[in-house]
């Protein structure tokens, strides 16, 4: 069926304007960009609770990889810091990454920004933290790789990594919340 107006027929303008909404995000980024971020960030920290170092370090931003002296040095530190907290008595025992915010374009890409989730058990009990996550696609949204703002605040990350988005929203780590025994 097509619609008449003046004489002229629309219907490739209705087809054209039904399909427009999944194109125009622009900034926002699509549904199934923002999807793998989320994806590839739950993969990246299901090896770091596995201990797979190797995967982790893939969804390492390159720039945090280069800043380690690469990814033999980034797993050497990453390494490091699982040993010290061990013997600290302090365990990673899961995490969970919620939705991805609106991408943003930036100089190299895309940005979003991920909160994430993580289960700790310490000796006097079970905590959990929140944090945020900044993913960056440089192929469109189809790979990702990630920077956790745990340890860092964002003044501290845009000094040291400044192309990243200045629109980019990054809620300050909070205290890990004891939730059982």
């Amino acid at each position: 069926m097509t619609i008449n107006k003046l004489g002229r027929s629309f219907p490739i303008l209705f087809f054209v304007v039904l399909l427009a909404p999944s194109r125009v995000e622009a900034q926002g980024g699509d549904v199934a960009s923002r999807m793998r971020a989320r994806d590839q960030a739950q993969r990246m920290i299901e090896a770091f609770v596995a201990g797979d170092l190797k995967i982790y370090a893939h969804y390492t931003y390159p720039p945090v990889l280069k800043l380690s002296g690469g990814e033999e040095g980034y797993i050497r530190q990453t390494k490091d810091f699982i040993e010290t907290q061990k013997n600290q008595g302090l365990f990673i025992t899961g995490a969970s990454i919620g939705d991805a915010s609106i991408i943003l374009k930036s100089g190299a890409g895309w940005e979003c920004t991920l909160p994430e989730q993580t289960m700790i058990q310490r000796k006097e009990g079970k905590y959990i933290s929140q944090s945020t996550l900044i993913a960056v696609s440089v192929d469109g949204g189809k790979n990702w790789t990630f920077l956790d703002t745990s340890n860092h605040s964002l003044a501290e990350m845009r000094k040291a990594l400044p192309e990243l988005n200045p629109g980019l929203v990054v809620k300050p780590p909070q205290p890990a919340v004891r939730y059982a025994n």
